[in-house]
């Protein structure tokens, strides 16, 4: 059985980059960094990454790939892939890959297609994906937003229907204190899943993070990627970010996708609070520098991968990057 998985943000070939993320497993002590100058990653910075460095990182991740997703799996590519010389990485990822339309002609494609021997690839385009027809020729799939129903777990079907009942019961009584409106819509929504036909997440995959997007209203889910761990986690947003920069530098399974999403729903539905206003950051995490939404964002995600058994190869992701003189 062909296994789900996704990543994005893996900016082969890109050095500045290494710097930009902070991937600190792939950049070297920079001698000529001088502390009483302004910091910037390009010009002015604690390290760098020798021709060496960049290619450990693109070779890491790419036998990372190699190690986890099989030939007769779908790989999600959430953009950014490479900086250039995409064909030369491509031939690098194992399993054959062909060009196929962008979308069915509703504009959702199941994940169960026919396919030929080989990963079947679908590749989001991100806006340092400037491919040319030679590399676009290995996916089967290439588009600017991929909307898929993809199988949920029956434990998580089984949550969803115990949700349903509770808000039934609480729509019945008049005791819900939030927007009444979208408890209804989600609560239908979640009552469908009582039905075995109906056992498959409506998802929208992106490259950037998208303010709306297909029945988001009604319990469909965005991963994107493009922000490396940096964008703001927003409480009544079903998404996240799967980038590799906050997935170990890796691949992410749709298995542990789901226990992630399942994670944020569940403390969603505990507060209730969280539909009152789907725009609301909760006020720690505006106060949150950059590196520390980052640090979050991976904190969270390393607990799904710890979880599900997963071995964390780069335990520095549960670290707060510190930039020297930088604050």
């Amino acid at each position: 059985m062909s296994e789900i998985w996704i990543i994005g943000d893996m900016h082969l070939g890109h050095r500045n980059i290494i710097l930009h993320a902070m991937r600190r497993a792939w950049m070297s002590t920079n001698l000529a960094f001088d502390l009483s100058k302004p910091i910037h990653f390009k010009f002015n910075f604690p390290w760098k990454v020798t021709d060496e460095d960049l290619e450990r990182h693109d070779t890491e991740m790419i036998d990372r790939i190699n190690s986890m997703v099989s030939k007769h799996d779908i790989l999600i590519i959430l953009g950014d892939f490479a900086f250039s010389n995409h064909e030369k990485y491509l031939m690098r990822i194992k399993g054959k890959k062909t060009l196929v339309e962008s979308m069915s002609s509703d504009g959702v494609y199941p994940v169960d297609v026919k396919q030929e021997d080989g990963v079947y690839s679908v590749f989001v385009e991100g806006n340092h994906d400037d491919m040319n027809s030679n590399a676009k020729r290995h996916f089967k799939e290439i588009c600017q937003i991929s909307r898929k129903m993809l199988p949920l777990e029956q434990k998580y079907i089984d949550e969803f229907v115990e949700q349903h009942e509770k808000w039934k019961t609480m729509l019945s009584k008049g005791v819900l204190p939030v927007d009444r409106s979208r408890i209804e819509g989600m609560s239908r929504h979640y009552g469908q899943y009582k039905h075995p036909q109906h056992n498959r997440q409506d998802v929208s995959f992106s490259h950037y993070a998208m303010g709306t997007w297909a029945s988001s209203p009604h319990g469909s889910w965005n991963i994107f990627a493009h922000s490396h761990g940096r964008y703001p986690e927003w409480s009544g947003k079903l998404q996240f970010d799967g980038g590799v920069d906050v997935w170990d530098y890796g691949p992410l399974n749709w298995t542990w996708g789901q226990e992630r999403m399942m994670r944020k729903l569940r403390e969603l539905w505990a507060s209730n609070e969280c539909f009152v206003d789907g725009e609301t950051i909760a006020d720690d995490f505006k106060r949150m520098t950059l590196r520390e939404r980052v640090f979050l964002a991976r904190q969270r995600n390393m607990a799904v991968l710890q979880d599900a058994g997963v071995a964390i190869k780069h335990s520095n992701m549960l670290e707060i990057d510190q930039i020297p003189g930088s604050d």
